[in-house]
């Protein structure tokens, strides 16, 4: 007898389980988004937007990446201040996803619970921070990009208007207030058991100087 679940991805999923056989496939059933014939015979201004609506937990990097095409494409170099706002941007959205993905989809496997809701009865504090670190980088999107979903001040060459300067301090303060507890989650998430895999697969990463890159730098593979 074979029975279907959906497994806990960000995407589409079906776990095939077999109990007569004892086996388990898992088979991602990640349609085609056919986004590039949505772009077509379209104005250029148009791409960012509609790239964006890709998905809805990481909107911010299909924007960019359209933007950043774009540029390529017209040799229309942005400068250091809109390179490192946008950087700004790709953080942020990191961390909007990374809470959602740790505390909704992880780490209630590894408690044995149903739901990340319980994890607030369980982990009260930690839970918090997690939602307070939500809660800024949701700001930060909406300062810089406009809003916290699907930015709308991003545009070729830079931004239709630039963050206020307090605006942007009021930012690193919250993060400054915030940066021990968020260090605390760190330690929780490391004093969890878990498993050794070892795939004979290539990982692509860009590469920039020795630097964190993940807004520009060259592919490799490791």
């Amino acid at each position: 007898m074979e029975k279907q679940y959906i497994a806990k991805i960000e995407g589409h999923g079906t776990l095939h389980l077999n109990f007569d056989q004892d086996t388990a496939h898992l088979n991602i059933e990640e349609g085609e988004r056919l986004f590039e014939g949505l772009v077509l015979n379209k104005n250029y201004t148009q791409a960012p937007w509609i790239a964006s609506r890709i998905c809805g937990v990481c909107p911010t990097i299909h924007n960019l990446i359209a933007i950043k095409s774009l540029e390529n494409a017209f040799e229309a170099a942005p400068n250091y201040e809109t390179k490192q706002l946008r950087r700004l941007m790709l953080c942020a959205q990191m961390v909007q996803s990374h809470v959602l993905h740790l505390f909704f989809l992880a780490l209630p496997d590894y408690m044995g619970l149903n739901s990340g809701l319980s994890i607030a009865k369980t982990y009260p504090s930690q839970f918090r921070v997690a939602l307070e670190l939500k809660r800024i980088s949701d700001q930060v999107l909406e300062i810089v990009g406009g809003r916290p979903v699907h930015p709308v001040t991003t545009v070729v060459g830079g931004f239709t208007h630039y963050p206020k300067k307090e605006d942007l301090s009021q930012i690193r303060n919250r993060l400054d207030e915030v940066m021990d507890e968020a260090i605390d989650l760190i330690k929780l998430f490391d004093g969890f058991e878990y498993p050794e895999l070892e795939l004979e697969v290539p990982y692509l990463h860009l590469e920039r100087g020795g630097e964190y890159s993940y807004y520009e730098g060259l592919c490799t593979d490791s």
